[in-house]
């Protein structure tokens, strides 16, 4: 059941930081909030409103509760295929994977395919597009994208095959979201609103600023939407070339980033759902787990509703205190090998938050990873006694052939088997390979520091914030720069995860893309000290240079404790250029 905060914040969560709670409060307050707001089970701080969260709001949107992936999401395919018609070797299936779409920040496929013309010809969004903007929305359509963004092949319990994806707008809808959100903060401070976090700045319902952001918003999603569709055919024919038969027996493709126009007691609201799903009565959706846990295909099953709002109990993707059940990675190119075995006696988060409210849904498909090629015991948690063993294989990659969905949740009829436990998943993560975001000139080692570092920038550069602080020990101090600056007037650093949060959406949320040159590097005991270039990309096409010595201190688990970077910010503004 959830809990009731205040009259005007209920919170589904059984875990959650005071930070979240705090930044959440200051969205309930606002006077366009109609209801309350609602939290999800892994809330947890993000851009101006919290991921994780649903926000009814009467007569106004709020571009940044949005997000800067306008219309990111899931999309799941079942097919009539089964384990024993897979080869044996999945190498091959995951090659030819690589090569249709496209995965990283800013990639896109060298020629614009026929279905990308098409799309646009009929979809224009409200904004002009420079010429070079409309070549990244025709290369982009069909990829895949960086961070968190990924492919997996994966079987159910009853050993049928299924395909899930995640991604978003792509850059397009980056760049879109990051005007408008400029566009309503200006607004706000003209009109002298006294706003808790000017990241809350709303558009007014019937304004030209509102009309114009709803718009590009929409087309946004619809790009969203297309985009995942287009890698889903992509992906199903070669799976089916791959193996030599098959077809679609179903599709979902839901938003979670997103708002939209609905109606509650005869109330017409804005429902913006930030990293949750829509969860009416017989809505499908796809809720994806961290890599190599259990990715879910939910339907409602009963009548939940937050008062206000229907969402699913279970609706933000992404816990934020990511607990370390025993897996994790290699990156090796573009590729990422899952290389240690989940505890089958301990709950993923994904689990957990299902077990709570499982209740409430039909669990109708689920992939859970366990290396090396393995049968495990059975899970005393599901509340059926079904083998979650898997054969895994996890590969780093990042459109998707099959009937297309009429809306933004599509599904089947009501399935009311057990959930889907894995036997198999195979999974192309969207990471960075280093050739994408770094240039290391210098001596090379596996000194823990230079491995911290490496971490450290790749999540940077892939826009993954928890991939970031998953590298920084709880109470790690940044200072970036050494000394007073815009981003720490009193020049005593950033220490702690929250803090170190807020400091990646002043500073590092709002820069397109990343490069860094790390020139030479000096490393003993527990310290290592690089001597670098950073290159910064702005949406706007603006590009700055830094020069910098980086300091970093790391713990025993090669964990980053501190982090000094020595540069002068003037020195940088003085190289900026338009490119």
């Amino acid at each position: 059941m959830p809990t009731i905060i205040n009259p005007k914040l209920i919170s589904w969560a059984s875990d959650i930081d005071d930070g979240t709670i705090r930044q959440a409060e200051m969205t309930a307050r606002l006077d366009i909030v109609e209801g309350h707001v609602a939290l999800m089970p892994d809330a947890h701080v993000g851009l101006g409103a919290t991921v994780g969260s649903v926000i009814p709001t009467r007569g106004a949107v709020i571009p940044a509760a949005v997000g800067v992936d306008i219309g990111c999401g899931m999309i799941a395919t079942e097919l009539d295929l089964t384990a024993d018609q897979l080869p044996d070797s999945l190498e091959p299936l995951l090659s030819r994977i690589e090569r249709v779409i496209p995965a990283g920040m800013g990639q896109g496929h060298d020629e614009v395919a026929r279905t990308a013309d098409r799309w646009f010809a009929g979809h224009q969004p409200a904004t002009e597009l420079e010429t070079k903007q409309v070549t990244k929305v025709l290369k982009q359509f069909g990829t895949l994208g960086s961070g968190n963004h990924f492919v997996e092949v994966c079987l159910d319990e009853r050993d049928h095959v299924w395909i899930v994806l995640h991604s978003g707008s792509r850059g397009i809808g980056n760049q879109l979201a990051q005007m408008h959100i400029g566009i309503a903060r200006r607004l706000s401070l003209e009109a002298m609103e006294n706003l808790e976090d000017i990241d809350l700045a709303s558009f007014v319902q019937g304004t030209p600023a509102f009309e114009h952001y709803v718009a590009d918003m929409l087309w946004a999603q619809d790009y969203a939407l297309a985009n995942r569709e287009q890698m889903m055919d992509r992906v199903l024919r070669e799976v089916v070339a791959s193996v030599g038969t098959g077809r679609q027996l179903r599709r979902v493709n839901c938003h979670h980033n997103f708002t939209q126009p609905e109606t509650y007691g005869g109330v017409d609201l804005w429902v913006t759902r930030k990293g949750a799903i829509k969860a009416g009565i017989g809505d499908l959706g796809v809720i994806p787990g961290s890599m190599g846990t259990s990715t879910y295909i939910p339907q409602l099953q009963g009548h939940v509703r937050c008062q206000t709002t229907e969402i699913a109990p279970v609706g933000s993707l992404w816990m934020p205190h990511r607990r370390n059940f025993g897996s994790g990675f290699r990156a090796s190119g573009q590729r990422a090998r899952i290389v240690a075995t989940s505890s089958s006696t301990a709950f993923s988060p994904t689990d957990l938050v299902l077990h709570r409210h499982g209740p409430h849904l039909v669990r109708t498909g689920c992939a859970r990873g366990r290396w090396p090629w393995s049968h495990g015991p059975r899970d005393p948690h599901n509340g059926v006694g079904v083998d979650i063993g898997a054969r895994l294989w996890s590969r780093s990659v990042g459109p998707g052939s099959g009937d297309r969905p009429s809306s933004t949740n599509v599904g089947g009829p009501g399935i009311t088997t057990p959930f889907l436990s894995p036997v198999l998943l195979v999974r192309t993560i969207a990471r960075m390979t280093d050739a994408d975001h770094l240039t290391w000139n210098a001596p090379d080692s596996d000194h823990p520091g230079r491995v911290a570092a490496r971490r450290s920038l790749a999540a940077v550069a892939a826009g993954d914030i928890d991939a970031w602080l998953a590298v920084y020990t709880p109470d790690a101090v940044v200072e970036d720069p050494v000394g007073p600056s815009m981003f720490d007037p009193e020049g005593t650093g950033h220490r702690g995860h929250d803090a170190l949060r807020a400091f990646w959406h002043t500073a590092i949320a709002s820069v397109d893309s990343f490069h860094f040159t790390i020139h030479d590097s000096f490393a003993n005991g527990d310290t290592c000290a690089n001597v670098a270039t950073f290159t910064t990309r702005f949406a706007d096409g603006t590009v700055i240079d830094t020069d910098l010595i980086t300091v970093y201190t790391v713990n025993d688990a090669g964990l980053i404790t501190s982090m000094r970077a020595h540069w002068e910010p003037e020195r940088s503004m003085a190289t900026a250029r338009k490119e």
